[in-house]
């Protein structure tokens, strides 16, 4: 290949690259109004055509943009010089976009070092294949010559592209918590802690190499729980949970998508999202949602190159610097900051002055007039409470405060800049403000004042609002108004114990409140006014006589504010006072009486009287009561059964003599009291047993009736007494309790079944099934085993049923509620145990979540009085939430105590 067609190749490879960088400088935001780009004699004229389109040496190409306007309305030249070669940008009307067209000329200088790259290359690269063979035209071909190329021509990046386009790497997504609301023209407090750095343009290594660093300037420790850090378009959201802290003056750092984003520094935290190079911002929330810091790039960042990687570093006035090193500094104090300087042949430059950024003073209080010692309102005794949240001290110079009145369209002034200049307010204390005419000693004094329905606002050297309060009918407020002060009173911000700080919500509403004036020192909310507790009361019994204990009870009595610390009773004209909700008493006569109570809160105030009218009747006779009006016994043939008390009672007046009548309506002798007769005295009780004998009697029901009467009065009662006398069965295994309906409403799933070895030997279960007539539940029993006199526990598909006993057997199927039939067979096919509930349980209850029990293992379980429900007295083993259960699970059953 003739060498002419290598070098025309390596031309139009230069030309494209060229015609890619002329292309991202038509896309620059500029609108060149005259320009002339000269280098080494050759001149290129760039022509505004269309508003959008630029002409380069006669061709057309697209920019896009707009070029700011003149400078003082003056015209800029840059000189600059690219290898060697002078070369000179005149434009006219430059603005705020010069350093652009700076960075511009460095990316020409950037092609010009590639273009003799390329060029070393190629001489390098021709005589290799010159020596390699005899003739390079035959054996050094287009693709050979494009491939050498491409392997050592170094890659060009689309510049503007690639760095506001940056690819973000996908991570797990994080669990969704609600963003903070961002408001438009909110201050930040910048008094916990700040955004310190910003490395928004990456590093040298790659632009996604993005990093955040917070401060702590609090002075003590903080927990960032519940803090955010947003971007503008909350595709960056960092949330902070509770092992995210920040000790008091440190730093803490923030790497997007992995902690390699700075190396050899560990990141604090990882998080997701790219930050653009403009229009762009970054919000700081505390867990309340209030704004702490915010740094916007509008439309460009306020510090920080992009092309050096040097970072955007918080200077101790919270503006912002470019950082010193490139890098930045990441976990370490910031820099002195980055100075450069434009020194071109004209001898002029361009200084660009950021603006500074104030930290937030707040309006703590306002008081518009007062009180003279007879009541009489003293106009112009008002005065303005500053407070500096801030761990700094700020100087007042060039603040100011202006006022509005409810029918003014304007602000006017109140304290002017003059008043403020040379003033400081040291952190964290306040700084008064107040009327000449005032008695108030204040820091300044102002000739003007304040009235009903004013709008009050402070301002930066900005002009920027720092805080704002409105009152009463004022038309410009912080979301809503708080009330006009009264006279004496004044308006306060309230303060948070929580935050040990003052509330700004940005809601004047929910800010402020009327206190008493606390000029130069702490807010503090008015002591809400005690409410007075309410009496009430109830007696029993509602009928009471002569002599008999009546309980008073007043424990529904209750106060909003506090508690109740004292009660005081009048019964007809006998006190008591006590610290106790209840209290007895009895009376000696008969009649009406009026009770009285009242109660005394912890702060000393009385209630309002409650009163009833109780009545106290005569003696009344004795009264007779029992205990149980049926007992029923279950036993085997020839075996005298225990006893049932039967408790009588006298509810009435003076002595009850009674006695006992017994008819048996069938059998003999089975059933006798342990006394005829007794005496018991008023208000009194007297026990007695009825014992079995079921000797001679045969399997059956037998039935009697037992009369108690009062001797000498038309009073009894009747006690039916039943007994059942079973068969004696052969001693096995049996089904001995059972809690179908589980063991809590939260629980009720939790099932579960006891067997009994009901042997003096032990029994191996492996084979026997436990199965329902329906198929469910259906349990097989594998390597199981129960020893004598022992229970074997089966629980409902976990362990968890009973917590603290652990099952023998875990089985699956839901028992019904409406009734089972289940049988235990053997492995040899034998029914062991049959119960028929098919037709429904006999005991138990799902309302209360109570088991059956078995009352006697040797008699059949398909008797229906052979079974009952766990007493309440009686229980073992805790539910899945730890809670005592209704039932005896592996322990002996309430029944059969």
């Amino acid at each position: 290949m003739p060498k002419t067609l290598v070098v025309f190749g390596l031309i139009l490879l230069i030309f494209g690259i060229g015609f890619v960088f002329v292309k991202n400088l038509g896309h620059l935001p500029f609108n060149f109004l005259e320009a002339t780009v000269s280098r080494n004699e050759e001149t290129t004229d760039i022509t505004e055509t269309s508003g959008n389109l630029t002409e380069i040496n006669g061709s057309l190409i697209e920019t896009n943009g707009n070029i700011p306007a003149e400078i003082d309305g003056n015209n800029e030249d840059i000189m600059t010089e690219i290898n060697g070669n002078s070369v000179e940008i005149k434009v006219k009307g430059v603005g705020e976009e010069i350093k652009r067209l700076k960075n511009i000329v460095e990316e020409i200088d950037d092609i010009s070092e590639k273009i003799d790259l390329i060029s070393q290359k190629v001489s390098e690269l021709m005589p290799l294949k010159e020596v390699a063979g005899t003739s390079t035209e035959s054996e050094f071909s287009e693709v050979e010559l494009k491939m050498e190329l491409e392997k050592e021509i170094p890659e060009v990046p689309e510049k503007e592209e690639k760095e506001e386009i940056k690819e973000e790497i996908p991570k797990t997504p994080e669990v969704k918590i609600a963003a903070c609301p961002k408001t438009i023209g909110s201050l930040p407090n910048r008094n916990n802690v700040i955004i310190n750095e910003v490395a928004w343009m990456g590093n040298q290594d790659s632009v996604n190499n993005e990093w955040i660093e917070l401060k702590n300037i609090s002075g003590e420790d903080l927990s960032l729980a519940g803090w955010q850090v947003l971007n503008g378009d909350n595709k960056i959201t960092i949330f902070f949970d509770e092992k995210d802290k920040i000790l008091q003056n440190s730093l803490y750092l923030l790497e997007r998508t992995n902690d390699d984003a700075v190396l050899g520094i560990r990141a604090d935290k990882i998080y997701s999202g790219a930050l653009k190079n403009g229009e762009e911002a970054l919000y700081l929330f505390d867990e309340n949602c209030q704004l702490q810091d915010i740094v916007e790039a509008n439309p460009s960042w306020p510090a920080g190159e992009n092309d050096s990687k040097r970072t955007m570093e918080r200077k101790p006035d919270f503006s912002w610097q470019t950082s010193q090193p490139t890098g930045g500094t990441p976990k370490a104090e910031n820099s002195s900051g980055y100075i450069s300087f434009n020194n071109n042949n004209s001898g002029g430059g361009v200084i660009i002055t950021l603006p500074t950024f104030y930290p937030k003073i707040l309006i703590s209080e306002v008081h518009i007039s007062g009180l003279d010692p007879e009541g009489k309102v003293l106009e112009k005794e008002d005065f303005v409470e500053l407070y500096n949240p801030n761990n700094i001290d700020i100087d007042l110079t060039g603040w100011y405060l202006q006022r509005k009145t409810k029918n003014s369209g304007s602000f006017s002034s109140y304290a002017p800049q003059n008043l403020l200049s040379g003033k400081e307010i040291q952190a964290k204390s306040y700084f008064l403000i107040s009327n000449a005419s005032s008695s108030f000693l204040s820091d300044i004094k102002t000739a003007y004042s304040l009235t009903e329905d004013n709008t009050l606002v402070i301002k930066n050297p900005n002009k920027e609002v720092s805080d704002k309060v409105g009152w009463g009918e004022a038309q410009d407020f912080e979301t809503a108004t708080t009330s006009n002060p009264l006279p004496g009173n004044s308006i306060g911000r309230k303060w948070s114990s929580t935050t040990e700080g003052y509330i700004d919500t940005d809601n004047n509403f929910e800010d402020f409140e009327v206190q008493n004036p606390t000029p130069n020192s702490q807010n503090k909310s008015p002591e809400p006014e005690n409410k007075i507790p309410a009496a009430r009361f109830v007696f029993s019994p509602e009928t009471p006589e002569i002599g008999q204990e009546i309980i008073f009870d007043a424990s529904s009595s209750t106060d909003e504010d506090g508690e109740i610390s004292e009660y005081f009773w009048d019964f007809g004209g006998s006190y008591c006072s006590t610290t106790l909700s209840t209290t007895t008493f009895s009376f000696a006569t008969s009649g009406e009486f009026l009770i009285i109570v009242l109660v005394k809160d912890n702060f000393g105030s009385t209630s309002l009287l409650a009163t009833t009218t109780i009545t106290i009747k005569e003696l009344a006779l004795p009264i007779l009561e029992i205990s149980e009006e049926k007992l029923d016994f279950l036993g085997e043939e020839a075996e005298i059964i225990s006893g049932k008390e039967e408790i009588i009672t006298n509810s009435g007046q003076g002595e009850l003599n009674w006695g006992i009548s017994l008819a048996q309506n069938s059998g003999e002798g089975w059933v006798s009291p342990n006394f005829a007769s007794g005496t018991v005295l008023a208000f009194s009780s007297s026990t007695i047993d009825f014992l079995i004998d079921s000797a001679g009697l045969c399997p059956g029901n037998y039935q009697a009736t037992a009369t108690i009467f009062a001797q000498g009065f038309e009073d009894k009662k009747e006690v039916k007494i039943g007994l059942t006398i079973f068969e004696k069965t052969a001693k096995t295994i049996v089904i001995n309790e059972i809690s179908w309906m589980g063991t809590s409403a939260t629980n009720s799933n939790d099932e579960w079944i006891e067997l009994y070895n009901n042997t003096d030997s032990f029994v191996d279960l492996t084979g026997w099934v436990l199965s329902a007539k329906d198929g469910t539940p259906n349990i097989v029993f594998s390597t199981s085993s129960i020893f004598a006199k022992d229970y074997f526990l089966l629980e409902r598909t976990d362990d968890t049923t009973i917590s603290d006993i652990g099952a023998d057997l875990i089985y699956k199927g839901a028992l019904e509620n409406s009734g089972e039939e289940l049988k235990l067979i053997d492995n040899y096919g034998n029914l062991i145990d049959l119960i028929d509930f098919s037709l429904g349980w006999f005991v138990g209850s799902d309302s209360d979540y109570i088991s059956m029990e078995r009352v006697n293992s040797e008699f059949a379980g398909s008797i229906p009085n052979n079974w009952k429900s766990n007493n309440g007295v009686f229980r073992n083993g805790l539910d899945a939430d730890g809670n005592l259960i209704n039932g005896t699970p592996k322990s002996k059953n309430s029944a059969t105590f």
